[in-house]
């Protein structure tokens, strides 16, 4: 499953890009930004608040350019400034309404006045001219920051003013975000379905709809809820993963339990082959991977690539699910399909999970099954490094008593020639009775006895590392053969 591979697909990068951009809320899932603090000019006691200046994508301030996306408000005339000044020192400012006013002030008390659920305030702004669509330094549209702060009679009062229930804050409309308001959510969205909103709208690079979207956050009752309008459940989006597969790869076992009780398909794939257990099993999810071995789903089904989702556990190093796989009777043998065919166990052992190795090496998996018997599996997981690994390796296939603290081990496994050399130095000190700097004079009789340390399984690889080291006397290797 090449496409699972990345933990975070392209519809998972959306969420938690907007996750990242969020600061609180009522939901502890997903959040609105804190917003910046504008700057404040100071006179006579009296403080007001200034907008900042437009800039566009390069940072750059200015009038013009199509990269310019506030609204008018924030547009500052030379004379802004003085403006103000003036202003303050006349008395005028307190007198003037508020759109009159709009040059001047940002428009962070009338957020606040929403966030806090001053209704009289909001509509007083709303009365003297602000912009019921202009968008928070956040992001947030005045309708979405009441959505996260559950303020209801602010939604409605917005609502009923014409908020235009299509505007996206962070690429997605505000339907998605009511999905995230948890038990509330249900009321939420009802609200905002009798004043034009649609179920049938997507977001994200996926084309996620509401359904796909409240699976992923795992939020059951907006689930539930937009069940209950009828909404097919089996819709997929642009990576062929239905609400259940979504569910299942990010954990949420009681959005996956109620889209069953729903009647959801089980036996579903997406676009490279991968049912949900397979994506659940990808991602670790443990509970969701036994309800849905109950539900009858499996083990030895394979994606497009041939893997099953034993191997799949064995590449993502999971050892718990490993072993409720094998108990359900998972083949530990099973190969993959040309041209990368692996059992589970070289996917263990070429991704460095030695535990989950093990514990298909005590149910019977059998590594000879990598040619030549093994040893290049071998070579692989020592080139990459992974020394808990190699030793479970060299046990399997020379016997418990194999060495595995030998100097030819570590030779076998240097990655550089700054290793080989320090292991080279170090050899004196290990072994008083030997001079590595004979080395130096062309006497290599010491070298045999340090490769016979290793064994035959380690000898060829720890010989090629220092024929590098010592290209001069590769003419006595074959002798130590």
């Amino acid at each position: 499953m090449s496409e699972q591979t990345t933990p975070m697909a392209s519809e998972e990068m959306l969420i938690a890009s907007f996750e990242e951009r969020t600061s609180k809320s009522h939901d502890s899932d997903v959040q609105l930004p804190i917003r910046q603090a504008s700057p404040k000019l100071s006179h006579n006691g009296n403080v007001v608040e200034l907008p900042q200046p437009l800039s566009n994508d390069n940072g750059e301030s200015g009038l013009d350019g199509n990269s310019l996306s506030e609204s008018w408000e924030d547009i500052r005339t030379p004379d802004a400034d003085a403006n103000v000044t003036n202003a303050i020192e006349s008395g005028e400012m307190a007198r003037q309404p508020w759109e009159l006013r709009r040059v001047w002030w940002d428009y962070e008390e009338f957020y606040d006045a929403i966030e806090h659920g001053d209704i009289a305030a909001v509509k007083a702004m709303l009365d003297d001219g602000a912009n019921i669509e202009r968008k928070a330094d956040d992001g947030g549209t005045p309708l979405v920051i009441a959505i996260y702060e559950l303020q209801w009679d602010i939604i409605r009062l917005l609502l009923e003013r014409g908020a235009n229930i299509h505007h996206p804050v962070i690429d997605t409309p505000p339907i998605f975000h009511a999905i995230s308001g948890a038990e509330n959510a249900p009321a939420i969205m009802q609200l905002l379905l009798d004043h034009g909103a649609s179920l049938e709208v997507t977001s994200g690079p996926t084309s996620m709809n509401p359904l796909h979207w409240a699976a992923v956050k795992g939020m059951v009752h907006a689930a539930d809820f937009i069940i209950s309008k009828g909404f097919d459940m089996e819709r997929r989006c642009l990576r062929g993963k239905t609400p259940l597969i979504l569910a299942a790869e990010r954990g949420h076992t009681t959005v996956v339990k109620l889209l069953r009780a729903k009647g959801a398909a089980l036996h579903v794939r997406s676009n490279n082959g991968g049912t949900a257990l397979m994506w659940a099993t990808s991602e670790g999810h443990l509970e969701t991977v036994k309800f849905l071995l109950e539900e009858g789903m499996n083990v030895e089904d394979r994606d497009k690539e041939g893997c099953t989702a034993l191997s799949v556990a064995c590449d993502h190093g999971h050892v718990d699910i490993v072993q409720v796989l094998i108990e359900r009777g998972a083949d530990v043998n099973t190969l993959s399909d040309e041209p990368m065919s692996r059992t589970p166990a070289m996917e263990a052992a070429l991704s460095g999970h030695t535990e989950v190795l093990q514990a298909l090496l005590d149910q019977g998996a059998d590594l000879t099954m990598d040619p030549p018997g093994g040893v290049a599996l071998l070579e692989r997981a020592m080139k990459a490094g992974y020394l808990d690994t190699v030793k479970t390796i060299l046990k399997h296939l020379g016997g418990p008593d194999y060495p595995t603290q030998s100097v030819a081990l570590q030779m076998a496994m240097a990655g550089s020639h700054a290793t080989m050399k320090s292991l080279m130095t170090t050899v004196s000190i290990m072994y008083p009775h030997i001079d590595s700097k004979s080395a130096c004079s062309g006497d290599l009789a010491w070298i045999k006895w340090v490769l016979d340390g290793g064994g035959d399984l380690v000898r060829s690889r720890a010989m090629r590392h220092l024929l590098h080291l010592i290209p001069q006397n590769a003419h006595v290797i074959p002798d130590l053969n």
